[in-house]
């Protein structure tokens, strides 16, 4: 990150009309991806202040209250997620206004984000209580298939 940091901050200060045009447009090039990269970066970091996880990145949290179909359901589609270059959390808490506990929570690179709820015995109504600031997607389990599974 300080790499970047440091080779953006150099390319700023570079005359470019020193430079010849093929060696300009490269340059150009590399600043563009640089700013797009602390862009989303700087979005990521919005995404993660609305929530809070006692567990890692990647870990998935499995508690003696849970059916074993959940479990299952839970870990295969992190399995996926991870598999597919998403950053996921588990048992996420989100931070006021917002209430509740959501199974899972995916970030792509681009930034969407996507929060499941492993559904069980869970009623649909119990699940439109749910507040939370990105939009949930209802797994119910009896119908999950891995091989099908898509976003």
């Amino acid at each position: 990150m300080f790499a970047i940091q440091l080779l953006s901050h150099s390319l700023r200060w570079l005359d470019l009309n020193l430079l010849p045009l093929r060696e300009k447009y490269k340059l150009l090039q590399i600043q563009k991806k640089m700013d797009n990269y602390q862009q989303k970066q700087e979005k990521r970091k919005k995404i993660r202040e609305t929530f809070i996880s006692p567990y890692s990145e990647g870990c998935v949290k499995i508690t003696s209250g849970e059916s074993e179909l959940h479990a299952r359901v839970k870990a295969l589609l992190v399995h996926f997620l991870k598999v597919n270059n998403y950053d996921c959390w588990t048992e996420v808490n989100f931070v006021r206004p917002y209430n509740g506990r959501a199974d899972i929570l995916a970030l792509n690179d681009s930034g969407y984000v996507y929060v499941f709820e492993v559904m069980v015995s869970e009623t649909e109504k119990k699940l439109l209580n749910k507040k939370y600031p990105f939009p949930i997607i209802p797994i119910i389990t009896k119908d999950f298939k891995y091989e099908d599974f898509k976003l």
